[in-house]
């Protein structure tokens, strides 16, 4: 049986689901959003894990393969009103979160143990580690620069862009709708000290590559956000108007095989890697996100990934099986 962990809404997840289903595999799906109830079991002989969503119960002795896409567990425990009302509230509240969090960890840990793609504990790696193996794989990289030193006095001629050390901020109000935070161009006019924040060197871009990588294969797709003003800074800032031109792309072998080396020291079996071809031809790494969104990929260039994801998971099914 392939267990799959995702987020109630991610699309992708439905279609790797719908061939699942065309190519006759037994598949169970956690969704981040529905609780579920736990039952471990650890003693001399061996380790049980019982999970509980909805009306079906899931050994994970019996998961053959697993799929960690995106989300956490959510076990079924809300806070008892009666604690509610003492003192120590808060202290007692955050006391069981992580209590709750040692239980997910383990979780995740005994997963690991079972063939497949991605887990939760590799799902966020350190933008700034992640910058750091890049160049010892031989990987070039934008000068990177973390500070909060006022007048940004590190500043070169040169231009810098600003962007999120984590992940892009994402806002919602109920009555003023959403906010996002894109990679911005930086101004020298800021004056005294500020929050640390992340400056990169911007890179005279050509076009921009993102990739989705499985397990040493990459599927690419080169985007020419250049051409439209709106999207020279962040291709994110989507004209729906006049969209970018995206084109199936092969990334040369050389850096493949740098990217592959990356993926293997950050123990990744997949994830979207965002690339930069330099107007100097250079190719110049940015990050890689292991549970970022493919679909931008497969449907443009007609890269058939939710089918080729899908088999992946069946063949791990076979191999540990076999």
């Amino acid at each position: 049986m392939i267990l799959i962990l995702s987020s109630s809404h991610d699309h992708s997840t439905n279609k790797v689901i719908d061939w699942l289903e065309k190519l006759g595999a037994s598949w169970v799906r956690i969704d981040d959003q529905t609780p579920i109830t736990i039952h471990i079991n650890i003693n001399q002989d061996e380790t049980r894990v019982q999970l509980r969503q909805s009306r079906r119960v899931i050994h994970l002795s019996q998961v053959t393969a697993y799929w960690y896409r995106k989300g956490n567990f959510k076990i079924n425990w809300t806070f008892p009103e009666d604690l509610r009302e003492t003192v120590f509230a808060r202290q007692l509240y955050t006391y069981l979160i992580q209590e709750l969090k040692t239980i997910k960890d383990f979780l995740h840990t005994f997963l690991r143990s079972i063939p497949g793609i991605g887990n939760y504990q590799l799902a966020e790696p350190n933008k700034l580690t992640v910058l750091s193996m890049a160049r010892s794989v031989g990987l070039k990289i934008p000068q990177t620069v973390v500070s909060n030193k006022p007048n940004y006095k590190f500043l070169t001629d040169q231009k810098w862009i600003t962007k999120a050390s984590w992940e892009a901020l994402h806002c919602m109000h109920e009555s003023l709708g959403s906010m996002q935070a894109y990679t911005q161009e930086v101004s020298t006019k800021k004056q005294g000290t500020h929050f640390p924040s992340l400056f990169q060197t911007a890179i005279q871009k050509w076009y921009e590559v993102r990739c989705f990588y499985l397990d040493g294969t990459l599927y690419a797709m080169a985007i020419f956000s250049q051409a439209d003003p709106q999207t020279q800074t962040d291709f994110r800032k989507y004209n729906f108007e006049r969209p970018n031109r995206t084109v199936p792309y092969q990334v040369p072998k050389k850096e493949a095989i740098k990217l592959h080396r990356l993926m293997q020291e950050l123990e990744l079996k997949s994830g979207s890697i965002d690339l930069i071809r330099a107007q100097n031809k250079e190719y110049y790494f940015l990050e890689v996100n292991p549970v970022g969104q493919f679909g931008m990929i497969s449907g443009p260039c007609y890269y058939p990934l939710e089918k080729i994801i899908a088999q992946y998971l069946i063949k791990c099914q076979t191999s540990s099986t076999s």
